[in-house]
């Protein structure tokens, strides 16, 4: 159960936070979840909650994370638009 705990040494504007990183695992996150590939879709989490993110990203991240072994993998891949809102306009 480890693995599933977010890390904890993010700050608010954290200014290692890679948002073209979190938006591709984002992209991947959602066709593992269109594949009904819950397997992947978890080991994506898992990776990106292994990153320093600012909070509220931290938190939407461990939503999704219960919401995957809860088994409900629609309401995950609904959930990771509130992340997508959370990147910034600039990255491509």
């Amino acid at each position: 159960m480890e693995k599933y705990k977010p890390n904890e040494e993010a700050e608010e504007d954290d200014p290692n936070s890679d948002y073209t990183y979190l938006q591709e695992h984002i992209r991947a996150f959602k066709d593992a979840c269109d594949a009904y590939d819950k397997k992947a879709a978890k080991e994506i989490i898992i990776e990106l909650r292994l990153h320093s993110w600012p909070p509220k990203i931290k938190e939407l991240l461990s939503i999704v994370a219960e919401q995957l072994l809860s088994g409900d993998v629609d309401l995950a891949f609904g959930s990771v638009d509130q992340i997508i809102e959370l990147i910034p306009d600039d990255i491509e």
